[in-house]
């Protein structure tokens, strides 16, 4: 099941999902991982603790059923449009939206 189904299931309000990294940039191969990031305001006001155990099912069931290694960061709405994080700021750079509107 795509991501974006397996987070809305469990009521969480996807803003966006961006892919970045070597994937983004057409350079992924064997030794890649695929980087995503998803952006929701079910985030806000969670730490990184709370943020995993909101996705524990979710996060599981999507990275053991992909063909390759893959890397999933949750981020808030608010930390999303501040930025100032080094992997936002590649994310925004470099990333392509696959679910939700465009980066600005």
């Amino acid at each position: 099941m795509p991501l974006e189904k397996l987070l809305q299931e469990r009521g969480i309000e996807i803003y966006k999902i961006i892919v970045f990294g070597s994937y983004a940039r057409g350079k992924g191969g064997k030794e890649s991982d695929l980087d995503i990031i998803v952006v929701s305001e079910n985030f806000e006001g969670k730490d990184i603790f709370e943020r995993v155990k909101l996705v524990s099912g979710i996060h599981r069931e999507h990275v053991e059923k992909a063909a390759m290694p893959v890397d999933i960061m949750y981020y808030s709405l608010i930390e999303w449009e501040k930025g100032g994080s080094l992997i936002i700021n590649v994310a925004r750079e470099e990333g392509e939206v696959v679910y939700g509107g465009m980066f600005f």
